[in-house]
C-alpha cells in the first residue's frame, strides 16, 4: 500500500524546485522577508542572498515528507551516488535535474563504467 503523504512524485517535485528560484526571485523584499519570518529565520541580509534563504527553506519543506530512503532509491535510480547527508542528497537530486532539463551531459559526475558506456 502507497503512503499518502509520502506519495508524491519526484518529478513533480523537482519541477516545483527548478521554479521556486523564479518565483522567489520575482516576490518584493517584504514579502521574502515576511516568508523567512514566517519559518523563524534571519530576515537581514541582501536580496540575493534572502531568497536563496527562503528557497533553500522551502526545498525543505517540499522534501519533509521523503525519508532518507525513499531519496535513496531515487538517487539509485538515477545512477548517482547515494552517500551523504538528507540535505546533501537532495542536493543532488536538484542537480541532476537541472542538467537533465538543459539537456547537458556532466561527464565529470559519471563512473567509468558509465562513460564507457557512453563511448560504446
Amino acid at each position: 500500500m502507497v503512503n499518502k503523504t509520502n506519495s508524491r512524485s519526484f518529478d513533480s517535485l523537482l519541477e516545483e524546485v527548478l521554479a521556486l528560484n523564479e518565483k522567489c526571485s520575482k516576490m518584493t523584499v517584504s514579502d521574502i522577508k515576511a516568508g523567512l519570518k514566517s519559518r523563524n529565520l534571519k530576515t537581514s541580509g541582501r536580496k540575493t542572498f534572502i531568497v536563496k534563504r527562503l528557497v533553500q527553506a522551502k526545498i525543505l519543506e517540499l522534501f519533509s515528507k521523503k525519508t532518507n530512503r525513499d531519496i535513496r532509491i531515487e538517487l539509485k535510480k538515477r545512477n548517482l551516488p547515494v552517500a551523504g547527508t538528507k540535505s546533501q542528497k537532495i542536493d543532488r537530486l536538484i542537480e541532476n535535474a537541472k542538467s537533465s532539463s538543459s539537456g547537458e551531459v556532466d561527464y565529470s559526475k559519471m563512473t567509468v563504467k558509465q562513460l564507457k558506456e557512453e563511448l560504446g
